[in-house]
C-alpha cells in the first residue's frame, strides 16, 4: 500500500463484533487479486470503500477543529465534595436554614460538656471576616486538656492517603486575651482507639485581630472512611473562620485546585472545549439561586490577609444556593454553593486542559422546567440591565488590560495574561418569547460594543437557546428571521433520549444549512450507562463527524455523577471520596474525541438489505396527570375489515379486559374512567390501561374520550409489546400544548419524536374520536378525523461508519457494530 493506515476507533464491541475484515488498496492489487477481491465484496454483508484524495474537497468536507467537548454542570456534587479538592464542609459557617443544624452544619464538639460553639453574625459589629463572610464561630474550651470541634467532610466523608501532604489554612484571632495554642489533628474514629493518622500545631501566638494560619501535615495511614478533621484549642475563647484543608497534590499543582484524579480523567479525553457552570444551575429556582460569575469571584471585594491586600480571593466570596438544593427543608446533604470553585478557577482549568472556555450566562429569567414559580424580568429594569452588563463585563474580565476595571480584577487575581474568549452563551434551555425578546437585547448590546471598541467585542459570538428536546425550532426559527450569524453564531441544541431514537436519528444534520449559523450540541445523552447506550452514541457521533461542518460543538451531559448522592443519571464520569471510574459512555466519548481527523473522506458504504420492522403490539388508553373517560373501544383488520376486539363497557366486568400499568382506574356509567390527577406511577408510561393482543399489527384502532379534569390530554399506546417497549400519542402533553408520538424502548422513553409534532389542546368535557391506523411500519394518527401524525417507524442500522483524515494524512475509520452477530467488511482503499 502507498499509504499508512491506523485504526482510531477500529471496533466498538459489546455482544457485537465484526467477525472479519480486510483491508486492502485496490489499485495494488493484480487483476486477479481484485477479481477475487470483487467476489468476497459480492459476497459479504458490508464493503466500504475510501477515496483518500483530499484535494477537491471543498469546506463541507471540513471538520470543526473544537468539535468535541465536555460540559460541566454542578449536579450530583459534582463541584462542592467533589472534583474541587476542598475537604472540609461548611468551611466558612455560612450553610443557613437549608442545612441541619443550620450554620453548624457539617461540625460537633469534641466534649459536649467541655466546649461551648457557637456562630456570630458577624455583620452587627463589623466583626466578621468580611461583607462577603460574614458568620464565624466562637469556641470556648472550659477544661484543661485541648478541646474543639470537628468536621467529616462532605456525603461519604473525608479521604487521605498514607503519606501525602495535606495543606490547612484558617483565620483565628483570640478571644478575651487567649493566650494558648491551636493545634489540628486527623483521626481515625472508625478505630476503637480513636488513633491520630495526622497532626500539626497552627500557632502559639494568636492576636486579637483576624489572621490567616497555615501549616502542612503528612498523614501516616490511608482512610477513606470515619476520618475526623479537629480543631483544638486550650482553654479560653477562640474565633474561627474558613477553616480549609486541601491535598497539596491537586491536578496541575494548583492552589485550590480540583482533585488530581477527576483532572486526570478529564485530560485523558483531550477536550476541545468545556462549557460552565451549567446548565439549569445558571438559571435558578429563585433569583437568589442564579449562579452568578461576579458573585464566583468575591464581586472583586478587596481583602486585606495579613497586611496584603487581594482581591477575589476564596475568603471574600459569598455563598450562593445550587439550583438542585431542596428549598423545603433543612437537608443532611444541603446543596450550597461555596464559590470555592468560580469563574477565575474555571478559565484556569480551560489552561490546563488545553481547550477553549464556553461559558453559560443568565438570561434574565428563572429556569421554567425546575422553579416552582417561573418569572422573568422586565427588559426595561434595571435589574435586567445589569445582567447584560455582567455579559459584557465578562468580555473586560477575560480580555482587558490594566486599563480596564475587570481586566485589572483579573490581574490583581494573579493572571496577567488574557484569558482565551471567542463564545458566550445567554441562556439554557428556554423557548418562550420573553426569552427571544431578551436575547435581542443581548444581541443590541453586543453589536454596539463592537462598534464601540471591536478588539474587545468584535469577535465573540452569542450562543441562543432552542428548547429542551431534540424537535425543538424555537432557536432556529429566530435565527432565520435575523439574519442568521447577525444574530447567533451557534444555537444550543439539547435532547436525551432512547438509544432507538439515536440509531434512527443519524441523519439528522445532514439536511442542515451550510455556510450560517451552526450546531451547538450542548446537552446529549442516551439515557443510560450501558453498552447499548453508549454503542448508540457512537453511531450518532459518526453523524455529528460526517457533519462536522455544520456542527461546531458536541458534549455529552452530564459530566459527573457522585456515588452517594445523585439528582440525575447517567453520567460519564462517576466518582466517591477515594476513586473515579469512567462509564462505558466516557470510553465511547474518548474513543471519538482522542482521534478527531479534520476532514471527512468521501466513502461508498454498501449496507445489508435491512427488512421493514413491522409495528406490532397492544393497544390502550390513558392520562398523564389528567382525569378522564374512554368508551367505545375497537380494533379493526385493515385487510378483512374483520373485528378483531371491541370494548364497549356494558358492564363492570367489561374492566375485566384490561391490563392496568399504572393509574386510578374504575367503571363509571357505560364508560372506563381514570381519574388520577398526581404524579403517575409510570414515568414512562403514564397511567394507562392495555387491551388488545400484543401481536396485532396492521390495524385500525378507534375510541371516545372525554377529558373531565387535569393539565394535559391523552395518552394512547399503541404497539406495545410490554411495558418497556411501547410507542404512544401524547395529545395534549407539555401542558396540553403539544400533539406528538413519543417511544419506549428498553424501558427508556425518548422525547417528541421528530416530524411528529404539533400544537395540541385538549377541551375539558368535550368528547373526541380518536383513531390510529398501523400499516406495517407506518402509522396515521387522527383525531375527530383530522390526521396529525404520519410517521414511518425507522429502524436503526447495524453498522455505522465515518472516515476521516487528520493533518499528518493518516486515514481515521471508525466503525461501530450495534448488533447482536458477527458482520463481515470490506475496506478497500483505491
Amino acid at each position: 500500500m502507498k499509504k499508512r493506515t491506523r485504526y482510531a476507533v477500529t471496533l466498538l464491541m459489546c455482544t457485537a463484533f465484526l467477525s472479519s475484515m480486510s483491508l486492502f488498496g485496490c489499485d495494488d492489487k493484480s487483476e486477479d487479486e481484485k477479481d477475487n477481491n470483487e467476489e468476497n465484496v459480492v459476497n459479504t454483508h458490508y464493503s466500504l470503500t475510501i477515496d483518500d484524495n483530499v484535494s477537491e474537497l471543498d469546506g463541507t468536507y471540513d471538520i470543526s477543529e473544537i468539535l468535541y467537548g465536555i460540559f460541566l454542570e454542578d449536579i450530583n456534587f459534582a463541584v462542592d465534595g467533589g472534583m474541587y479538592a476542598e475537604l472540609i464542609k461548611n468551611r466558612s459557617f455560612e450553610y443557613d436554614n437549608l442545612a441541619t443544624n443550620g450554620h453548624k452544619h457539617g461540625w460537633n464538639v469534641t466534649s459536649s460538656k467541655d466546649v461551648s460553639f457557637e456562630v456570630i453574625d458577624g455583620t452587627n459589629d463589623s466583626s466578621c471576616l468580611n461583607n462577603n463572610n460574614t458568620h464565624y464561630a466562637v469556641v470556648t474550651n472550659n477544661s484543661d486538656k485541648s478541646e474543639g470541634i470537628g468536621n467529616r467532610g462532605y456525603l461519604d466523608g473525608i479521604s487521605i492517603t498514607e503519606g501525602e501532604t495535606y495543606n490547612f489554612s484558617g483565620y483565628f484571632k483570640a478571644i478575651d486575651g487567649y493566650s494558648g495554642s491551636v493545634k489540628i489533628l486527623l483521626t481515625n474514629n472508625s478505630n476503637a482507639n480513636g488513633e491520630i493518622i495526622g497532626e500539626a500545631v497552627v500557632t502559639s501566638n494568636l492576636t486579637d485581630q483576624w489572621t490567616k494560619y497555615e501549616t502542612s501535615f503528612k498523614d501516616s495511614k490511608t482512610i477513606n472512611r470515619g476520618v475526623n478533621f479537629i480543631v483544638l484549642i486550650d482553654n479560653g475563647t477562640v474565633a474561627m473562620d474558613m477553616i480549609s484543608l486541601f491535598p497539596d497534590n491537586t491536578f496541575k499543582g494548583r492552589e485550590n485546585g480540583i482533585r488530581k484524579d477527576i483532572g486526570e480523567y478529564l485530560e485523558a479525553l483531550e477536550p476541545k472545549f468545556l462549557r460552565f457552570p451549567g446548565g439549569c444551575v445558571v438559571e435558578g429556582k429563585t433569583y437568589e439561586s442564579q449562579y452568578n460569575w461576579k458573585d464566583s469571584i468575591g464581586n472583586a471585594l478587596e481583602f486585606v490577609i495579613n497586611g496584603e491586600k487581594t482581591v477575589g480571593d476564596v475568603a471574600a466570596r459569598p455563598q450562593g444556593i445550587d439550583i438542585w438544593a431542596d428549598l423545603n427543608r433543612p437537608s443532611a446533604n444541603p446543596y450550597y454553593t461555596t464559590y470555592g470553585m468560580g469563574f477565575y478557577e474555571y478559565f484556569l482549568l480551560c489552561e490546563d486542559l488545553d481547550c477553549l472556555a464556553i461559558p453559560v450566562l443568565n438570561a434574565g429569567m428563572l429556569c421554567p422546567i425546575q422553579s416552582p414559580q417561573y418569572r422573568y424580568l422586565d427588559v426595561n429594569s434595571e435589574e435586567f440591565k445589569q445582567y447584560i452588563q455582567d455579559a459584557l463585563d465578562l468580555v473586560e474580565f477575560c480580555r482587558g488590560d490594566e486599563t480596564t476595571y475587570w481586566g485589572s480584577v483579573r490581574i490583581a487575581m494573579g493572571h496577567k495574561e488574557p484569558f482565551e474568549l471567542k463564545y458566550i452563551g445567554i441562556g439554557n434551555e428556554q423557548w418562550q418569547d420573553e426569552y427571544f425578546q431578551h436575547y435581542a437585547k443581548f444581541v443590541e448590546a453586543f453589536d454596539k460594543a463592537a462598534n464601540e471598541n471591536p478588539k474587545m467585542y468584535g469577535d465573540i459570538g452569542l450562543i441562543v437557546a432552542n428548547g429542551p428536546v431534540s424537535s425543538d425550532r424555537f432557536g432556529w426559527n429566530r435565527v432565520s428571521a435575523n439574519g442568521g450569524l447577525d444574530y447567533a453564531a451557534l444555537v444550543d441544541e439539547h435532547y436525551y433520549q432512547t438509544p432507538d431514537w439515536f440509531l434512527t436519528n443519524t441523519e439528522r444534520y445532514d439536511e442542515y444549512e451550510r455556510g450560517t449559523t451552526k450546531v451547538f450540541l450542548g446537552e446529549y445523552a442516551a439515557k443510560a450507562n450501558d453498552w447499548t447506550a453508549a454503542l448508540a452514541e457512537a453511531a450518532y457521533m459518526t453523524a455529528i463527524e460526517r457533519n462536522g461542518d455544520v456542527v461546531e460543538m458536541a458534549c455529552y451531559a452530564p459530566l459527573f455523577g457522585n456515588t452517594t448522592q445523585t439528582q440525575w443519571t447517567p453520567d460519564m464520569i462517576w466518582f466517591s471520596n477515594n476513586f473515579v471510574y469512567g462509564s462505558v459512555n466516557y470510553y465511547v466519548q474518548k474513543l471519538f474525541m482522542t482521534n478527531q481527523p479534520t476532514k471527512e473522506l468521501k466513502t461508498e458504504f454498501n449496507e445489508a438489505d435491512t427488512a421493514i420492522e413491522q409495528l406490532k403490539g397492544a393497544v390502550g388508553v390513558g392520562t398523564w396527570s389528567t382525569e378522564a373517560v374512554f368508551d367505545e373501544i375497537k380494533i379493526v383488520d385493515n385487510d378483512s375489515g374483520d373485528i378483531l376486539y371491541e370494548q364497549n363497557f356494558d358492564d363492570a366486568s367489561s374492566m375485566d379486559d384490561a391490563d392496568i400499568i399504572a393509574g386510578n382506574w374504575s367503571y363509571n356509567n357505560g364508560k372506563i374512567k381514570q381519574s388520577n390527577t398526581g404524579y403517575t406511577t409510570s414515568e414512562t408510561t403514564g397511567d394507562v390501561a392495555i387491551f388488545g393482543s400484543n401481536d396485532l399489527k396492521n390495524y385500525t384502532f378507534t375510541c371516545k374520550a372525554t377529558k373531565l379534569s387535569g393539565d394535559e390530554g391523552f395518552i394512547i399506546p399503541f404497539a406495545v409489546e410490554d411495558n418497556e417497549n411501547l410507542i404512544f400519542w401524547n395529545i395534549g402533553g407539555w401542558g396540553n400544548t403539544v400533539s406528538c408520538l413519543q417511544i419506549v424502548k428498553g424501558g427508556s422513553k425518548s422525547d417528541q419524536v421528530t416530524g411528529t409534532v404539533s400544537d395540541s389542546y385538549i377541551k375539558t368535557n368535550q368528547e373526541y374520536e380518536i383513531k390510529i391506523v398501523v400499516s406495517g411500519d407506518n402509522v396515521k394518527c387522527y383525531l375527530d378525523d383530522k390526521l396529525y401524525i404520519d410517521y414511518t417507524y425507522v429502524t436503526g442500522n447495524k453498522l455505522y461508519q465515518t472516515v476521516g483524515t487528520d493533518e499528518t494524512g493518516d486515514i481515521i475509520i471508525k466503525l461501530v457494530n450495534v448488533s447482536d452477530e458477527e458482520l463481515p467488511l470490506d475496506i478497500c482503499i483505491p
